[in-house]
C-alpha cells in the first residue's frame, strides 16, 4: 500500500470527523425517542439490569447501538458523550473505507476525489451522524463488511469470508430493516 493513496480518503474522513466533533462538543448531538432508548438503556447496562429502557425491556430496537454507548459510557461516564466521540469514529469509518473500496478498484482519482467531496460535506450525512442514532454505526458497518466481502471476491481467503459475513449479520443487530439487503 502506498502512502499517496490513502491521503486522499484520509483527508476526507479526517473531515467528515472533525465536523462531527465540532458539531457535537459545540452544540451536542440532537436526541429523538430512539436515542432516548439507546441511552437509557446504556444506562440501565451499565447499573447492571440489562437491557431496559426508561420504560421496561428494550424490544423495540436491535440492541448493538446501545451496547456501543455502554462500552462508550464504560470509557467516557456519559453514554450522551461518548456518542459525539462514537459518531465521528462511525463517519470516519464510513468515509475512509467507502473512499478505499473505490481505490482498490482502480477507480479514476477525480471520481475519487468527488466522491470524497461528497462523502465528506454532505449534509445527510452530517446530519444522520449528529443525532443519536443507530444509522451511523450501520453505515460503518456496511462499508467494513462490504470491504471484506471485495477481499474475499479478490483473494478467496476464507477468513475474510468469515468477517464479511459477520459484518453483515451484525447489522441485524443494528437496524431491522436492513433484512432488506439480504
Amino acid at each position: 500500500m502506498r502512502l499517496s493513496k490513502i491521503y486522499v480518503p484520509l483527508t476526507f474522513a479526517v473531515i467528515a470527523a472533525s465536523f462531527i466533533l465540532t458539531s457535537g462538543w459545540n452544540f451536542g448531538l440532537g436526541v429523538s425517542p430512539d436515542s432516548v432508548s439507546y441511552i437509557s438503556t446504556a444506562d440501565s447496562l451499565s447499573q447492571g439490569e440489562g437491557l431496559r429502557t426508561f420504560s421496561g425491556p428494550f424490544v423495540s430496537w436491535p440492541p448493538l447501538t446501545p451496547l456501543s454507548l455502554y462500552l462508550g459510557k464504560a470509557l467516557s461516564g456519559s453514554a450522551l458523550h461518548s456518542a459525539t466521540w462514537l459518531n465521528s469514529i462511525w463517519v470516519f469509518l464510513t468515509v475512509f473505507l467507502s473512499l478505499w473500496i473505490f481505490i482498490k478498484q482502480n477507480t479514476n482519482r477525480w471520481f475519487i476525489l468527488g466522491l470524497g467531496s461528497l462523502l465528506a460535506f454532505s449534509p445527510q450525512l452530517f446530519h444522520v451522524n449528529t443525532y443519536v442514532w443507530s444509522e451511523p454505526l450501520f453505515l460503518a458497518l456496511l462499508a467494513t463488511g462490504f470491504l471484506f466481502g471485495l477481499k474475499y471476491l479478490e483473494t478467496h481467503d476464507k477468513k475474510a469470508l468469515a468477517i464479511a459475513g459477520l459484518l453483515t449479520a451484525s447489522l441485524l443487530l443494528t437496524r431491522y430493516i436492513c433484512i432488506a439487503y439480504f
